[in-house]
């Protein structure tokens, strides 16, 4: 079962709660005693292009102080940098509005999208090809859950405190300075995941950070199954707000999770609250099984894809209530596919060779589709052999047996579909000339 704990904070380093003593994070990249990070990660997203851009921005010099914009990198990547790893995207924030923004980098020659003018976001394209977002500084006027009106801001702390998580409500001057309103680096170094500020008026800003809360305790908290108290209290007092969410949000959240780490601790907690209803998976769900799978899969090397592993929490009942679940959350076709296939074989114990006539069958199934079935059920050595096998194509088809004046019309079909079944048999070295012998005499 999941422990909760009172909320605590770390008092001169000790851990307020008995039951974990405090673990500090190895990979932390300390800020120097000048309150600067240096790093090479840091250094290798500094590249020339984003310096430019940020050069751009900072020339104009604002109406109300006379000084410079201000650019900073922020959210994820600066949460990643202090966890010593490289950030896949490049966020900067700045206290120039985004008209002016966007204005200015079309003016100065870059490729400027207006991805989220709206919101405040433009993205700038490199000339490498990488995508540099840049967001105007804002706070939320409205909210309703789900979407927010903003209204913009030259007040760094003020844009920190809309964030949903302390870990994620840091920035970083391109100097290496880290400016930390809500002990961000302090909870990455404890490894302690929450809420900034009130939990609950973070959870009703937006309902999906619910499960964004999820998936970076997963990839961060020391133990899976220890939640505090307060953050626990608050998402399970308000958990009905993630039925206002669009489905594709919640699927992809929930895919990022179950293909993170410790899935299936995080997802026995959302059942605990009472999440898991809220957004619609199965109940009271097959939590032993998923973990079987998502150990396996983790074991075996070889990553599934977030709707096979949510498979694992369905009844082994067919494919009926599966099929509605795909409508449900709106899987797209080749998503519904994979689901399908992997639902109507996964009690099936076969050979190999079974698996090969299903790749050679007239109706084939993909290798795609094999292989996700073999890892579900923990036959990664099978999968193995399946991946490696190159796919024979059967020698004859239809034009050659007309050619040869052995059949045609209605009956090709069931000729040919016996002749696949003869050539499978043979373990699929039966040439041209044997098939159409084989024609010949039936």
């Amino acid at each position: 079962m999941p422990i909760l704990f009172p909320a605590c904070r770390r008092l001169a380093g000790v851990c307020l709660s008995r039951r974990v003593a405090l673990i500090r994070c190895k990979h932390i990249v300390p800020v120097m005693a000048t309150g600067k990070l240096k790093s090479e990660n840091f250094s290798s997203i500094l590249t020339d292009d984003v310096l430019r851009i940020a050069d751009v921005i900072q020339s104009v010099k604002r109406a109300d102080t006379g000084e410079g914009h201000e650019v900073r990198l922020v959210g994820g990547a600066v949460r990643d940098l202090l966890m010593d790893r490289k950030p896949k995207d490049v966020d900067l924030s700045t206290t120039m509005l985004p008209d002016e923004m966007f204005s200015l980098c079309v003016a100065s020659g870059f490729r400027t999208i207006a991805t989220g003018l709206k919101h405040g976001t433009v993205t700038v394209v490199t000339e490498l090809g990488q995508n540099v977002e840049i967001t105007s500084l804002r706070i939320d006027a409205e909210t309703d859950g789900r979407h927010a009106t903003v209204k913009y801001t030259t007040d760094w702390q003020l844009d920190a405190a809309r964030r949903d998580l302390t870990i994620n409500a840091m920035s970083l001057g391109l100097d290496g300075t880290l400016y930390d309103y809500f002990d961000g680096e302090r909870d990455i170094h404890d490894r302690r995941v929450q809420f900034v500020g009130d939990p609950v008026r973070r959870i009703q800003e937006d309902y999906l950070r619910i499960l964004r809360y999820f998936r970076f305790h997963g990839r961060i908290a020391v133990d899976p199954l220890v939640h505090e108290e307060v953050t626990a209290s608050a998402i399970r007092q308000w958990r009905d707000g993630l039925r206002q969410v669009s489905v594709e949000r919640i699927l992809v959240e929930i895919s990022v999770l179950l293909c993170g780490p410790n899935a299936p601790a995080e997802v026995r907690m959302m059942y605990s609250l009472g999440v898991a209803e809220s957004i619609g998976l199965p109940a009271p769900g097959r939590l032993g099984e998923l973990e079987r799978v998502w150990t396996a899969q983790l074991a075996s090397g070889r990553p599934m894809s977030a709707v096979a592993l949510l498979l694992a929490l369905h009844d082994d009942n067919g494919t009926a209530d599966v099929a509605v679940f795909a409508e449900k959350w709106k899987l797209s076709k080749a998503q519904r596919l994979l689901l399908l296939f992997v639902a109507a074989h996964r009690s099936l114990v076969a050979d190999l060779k079974h698996y090969q006539d299903m790749l050679t069958d007239m109706q084939p199934a993909s290798k795609a589709h094999v292989d996700e079935l073999l890892v579900y059920q923990g036959r990664t050595k099978m999968a193995d052999e399946i991946a490696a096998w190159p796919v024979p194509t059967i020698p004859i088809n239809g034009r050659l047996l007309k050619q040869q004046g052995i059949v045609s019309g209605q009956s090709m079909g069931v000729h040919l579909s016996r002749l696949r079944k003869t050539w499978q048999e043979s373990n699929f070295t039966m040439t041209a000339d044997g098939l159409l012998e084989a024609a010949k005499a039936s």
